[in-house]
C-alpha cells in the first residue's frame, strides 16, 4: 500500500487535503511515528506537501455496525417516531402507523443491528391503570419476557410487560445517589422493582433506604434484586408492599423520592407526613417548558397549605418525554411546622 509520510506539525492540514481530494483512505488506520505520519492512500495525485512512501502495512478499521435508523434512512422510510431502548436482553420499540414494514421485518433489523438482542417487543398504545402496564406485540425472538438489566454494576431482574422500568432514568438514578448523603433515612415511593433504593444503597454509606410497593408483581422483584444485589450495598436497603398512604409506622425522613409523575399531587401531604423536621424532597412532573415556573410556584403553595415551608427550590430537565414536553425533578427543601 502507499502512503503519505508527513510531519506531525502538519498531519492535521495534510488530513484535510487529502479528503478534499478524496485521497484519504478512511478504512484504515494512520500510522503515528514519533515525529512523523504516514496517511494511507487511494491514489497519487496533486500533493503539494509531504513524501510518498511504498510498502506500508496499515491496519484496517473494524467496519462500523449499521444502525437500524440507517437501514430505514436506505430504504427510503421516514424513521420520525420510531424509537427503541434495551431492557436487559430485550429490546422495546415504538413503531409509528407509517413504517411500512411487517413488525417481523423491523424486529429482525433491531436484532441484527443491536448485539445481544434476544427479544424484540413493539409498544401497543398507552401504559394503563394503577401500575401503568402496556401491552407488547412480539416482533422477534424466543423465550421468556423475563430478563436481567445491568445498570450502575447492579443486575436488575424483572419482566417489563408486567412492570413499569425506565431504562432511561439510569443517569437520574445515580443523579439522586449524588445528591442523598451518608447516614440520611431515604423513603422511595412506588419503589418499583428498586432501581432507585439499590442504586442509591451502593453509592451512599450507612443510609436506612426504604422503598414502597404497591404491585405485588414489582413487589417481588425488588426482594430478588436485593438479594442478588446485597454484597454491594453499603447501606440498609428494605421493601415494603403497600399502598404509601395506608403504610404506618415507619418514622420520619430526611429524604424522599417521588419517582412517579402522574396523580403525585395526592403523596405530596403523605411526604409531609413522613418528612423529618428539615426533609429533601424529589418531585417529578411531565411539563413544557412554559409551565415550569408556574407549577414551581404552585408546589410552594401547595406545600404551605400542607404545613409545610419551602426553604428552598430548584428544578431540572430529567429527560423529554415528547416534542417540547420534558420530564422535570423539583429539588426542594422543606420544613415541617410543628403542630
Amino acid at each position: 500500500m502507499i502512503g503519505l509520510k508527513v510531519n506531525r506539525k502538519e498531519a492535521e492540514r495534510a488530513k484535510k487535503v487529502l479528503r478534499s481530494k478524496g485521497l484519504l483512505m478512511e478504512s484504515y488506520f494512520p500510522i503515528h511515528e514519533e515525529e512523523y505520519v504516514i496517511f494511507p492512500l487511494n491514489g497519487i495525485g496533486d500533493l503539494p506537501l509531504g513524501e510518498i512512501v511504498k510498502g506500508i502495512q496499515f491496519q484496517k478499521r473494524k467496519e462500523k455496525k449499521k444502525s437500524v435508523y440507517d437501514l430505514l434512512k436506505e430504504m427510503s422510510i421516514d424513521h420520525r417516531g420510531f424509537t427503541y431502548y434495551l431492557v436487559g436482553d430485550i429490546a422495546i420499540a415504538k413503531v409509528p402507523e407509517g413504517i411500512p414494514l411487517e413488525l417481523k421485518e423491523i424486529g429482525r433489523l433491531i436484532a441484527e443491528c443491536q448485539s445481544g438482542v434476544r427479544l424484540v417487543l413493539v409498544e401497543r398504545g398507552k401504559r394503563v391503570g394503577e401500575f401503568r402496564r402496556r401491552e407488547y406485540e412480539i416482533a422477534f425472538g424466543y423465550g421468556m419476557t423475563e430478563t436481567i438489566h445491568r445498570e450502575h454494576g447492579l443486575r436488575l431482574k424483572l419482566d417489563p410487560t408486567e412492570v413499569f422500568f425506565d431504562p432511561k432514568l439510569s443517569r437520574e438514578r445515580r443523579k439522586i445517589a449524588e445528591l442523598s448523603s451518608d447516614g440520611e433515612r431515604i423513603l422511595v415511593m412506588f419503589s418499583g422493582i428498586g432501581p432507585y433504593p439499590l442504586v442509591i444503597g451502593k453509592f451512599r454509606k450507612g443510609c436506612e433506604i426504604l422503598g414502597i410497593e404497591a404491585n405485588e408483581i414489582a413487589y417481588r422483584y425488588s426482594l430478588e434484586n436485593l438479594e442478588i444485589n446485597k454484597k454491594l450495598l453499603k447501606s440498609k436497603v428494605k421493601f415494603v408492599l403497600g399502598d404509601v398512604r395506608e403504610v404506618h409506622g415507619i418514622g420520619e425522613f430526611d429524604r424522599i423520592v417521588m419517582p412517579r409523575p402522574r396523580g403525585k399531587e395526592d403523596f405530596l401531604e403523605v411526604a409531609l407526613r413522613f418528612s423529618s423536621e428539615k426533609c429533601t424532597i424529589h418531585f417529578y412532573d411531565f411539563l413544557k417548558e412554559g409551565e415550569i415556573e408556574h407549577r414551581r410556584r404552585e408546589l410552594i403553595r401547595l406545600i404551605s397549605k400542607l404545613g409545610g415551608e419551602t426553604l428552598s427550590i430548584e428544578h431540572r430537565r430529567v429527560g423529554s418525554i415528547g416534542q417540547r414536553k420534558y420530564r422535570i425533578c423539583f429539588d426542594f427543601l422543606i420544613k415541617k411546622r410543628r403542630k
